[in-house]
């Protein structure tokens, strides 16, 4: 019996000659529940056979049957995690939770498909989309009429190329200059990232944010500076003029 469903017992009580007795049956079980006078039996949760677990007594005499309780029915999916992310272009393979009306995990498979923002297969293997952005309900996992659904985030791929402006730069000794940095992944996608920089000696300085303070050495310095973002890099040159 699935757990936590419902299932109506019938028992007939015979005399020693094999006669039918109208005696009245009470009903009784150690898993689950059972209406006294009705025989309506209602499987726990805990799955499991239980030996001698239904008892149908009339008058001195009891009747005994086993109960075996299974996976309860189907109520819920569960995408794990939610939302899914990945990065453009990259394949990543999907897992999803199934629980029955007891909470308890069903070793099943759900099919899997998607709306929008890749091609995602049957068994759950994702290939994303190459156009970074968020698909809203994308991912659908369903079984037996029941299904889930989750937000697919597309984030872009590794730095392939990137862009510093201004470049080349001017600016006076000792001052300081505000650089952006935009990376651009090999399909196009464009972000904001984490950059390592390197400077030339006498050059000056650059700090987390990106905000470069010339150095008091007046001069032009060929690839003075020098963004990094994982494999991507771009070089800078730097010319710095007298203060006012």
């Amino acid at each position: 019996l699935p757990a936590g469903s419902e299932q109506q017992l019938q028992a007939n009580a015979f005399d020693a000659c094999g006669n039918p007795r109208q005696d009245a049956i009470r009903w009784s079980t150690s898993s689950g529940t059972i209406g006294a006078d009705t025989g309506l039996l209602t499987a726990g949760c805990v799955r499991g056979f239980y030996p001698a677990a239904v008892f149908a007594q009339a008058g001195t005499q009891v009747g005994q049957i086993d109960l075996d309780v299974t996976d309860g029915v189907l109520q819920r999916i569960e995408i794990n995690p939610s939302p899914v992310s990945i990065l453009a272009g990259a394949q990543r393979q999907l897992t999803a939770q199934l629980y029955d009306g007891c909470n308890n995990l069903i070793e099943q498979e759900p099919t899997w498909r998607s709306t929008e923002g890749g091609s995602l297969t049957p068994t759950g293997l994702l290939t994303a989309s190459e156009s970074a952005r968020t698909y809203f309900g994308a991912v659908i996992a369903e079984l037996g009429g029941v299904q889930a659904s989750a937000d697919l985030v597309v984030t872009p791929a590794a730095a392939s190329i990137l862009e510093v402006t201004p470049n080349p730069f001017v600016v006076a000794a000792g001052s300081v200059i505000n650089l952006e940095v935009t990376a651009f992944d090999e399909f196009g996608n464009d972000f904001t990232p984490e950059v390592n920089w390197t400077v030339s000696p006498n050059a000056g300085s650059i700090d987390d944010d990106n905000q470069f303070t010339a150095g008091q050495v007046v001069g032009t310095y060929t690839d003075g500076l020098i963004a990094r973002v994982g494999s991507a890099e771009l070089a800078i040159d730097v010319e710095i003029t007298a203060g006012a």
